[in-house]
């Protein structure tokens, strides 16, 4: 399947404005019912609508160089953001030292096929972007 630059674009436009939703409001799903625990750390400092903007602008480069160089990519959380994420939030000036800014056991996938996520511990992939052929 052919695609096209505009549509690489979508992708990646795609991918960092969802993970900006995710950073507004995180879930913690790691499988376990912790709901006391849940409640205080989400009690937390969220980030500015300006640093959100920001990290999705930044992500979007991030996201845009690492697919032009290799076609592919994956970005993800366990208890804390990958290396791609970090970079984006600390340019963005969000701190990611604590385990509730990023959503806890979430990881998406990028590629010429469109974009997939699981999102919470033991969750399935759903497909939230599907790219379309060139011409289509």
């Amino acid at each position: 399947m052919e695609t096209t630059n505009t549509s690489a674009t979508e992708r990646v436009k795609v991918a960092a404005a969802w993970w900006r939703k995710q950073l507004e409001a995180p879930k913690f799903d790691n499988g376990v019912v912790l709901h006391g625990m849940m409640a205080a750390l989400a009690s937390g400092p969220r980030p500015t609508p300006e640093q959100l903007d920001r990290f999705e602008v930044e992500l979007a480069v991030l996201l845009t160089k690492e697919t032009e160089d290799y076609d592919y990519c994956s970005v993800g959380c366990d208890y804390g953001p990958d290396r791609m994420l970090a970079e984006a939030a600390e340019k963005a000036g969000i701190n990611v030292n604590g385990p509730t800014t990023f959503p806890w056991k979430t990881m998406m996938w990028i590629d010429k096929e469109g974009v997939r996520v699981s999102a919470g511990y033991g969750a399935g992939i759903q497909e939230i972007f599907k790219q379309a052929a060139a011409g289509e």
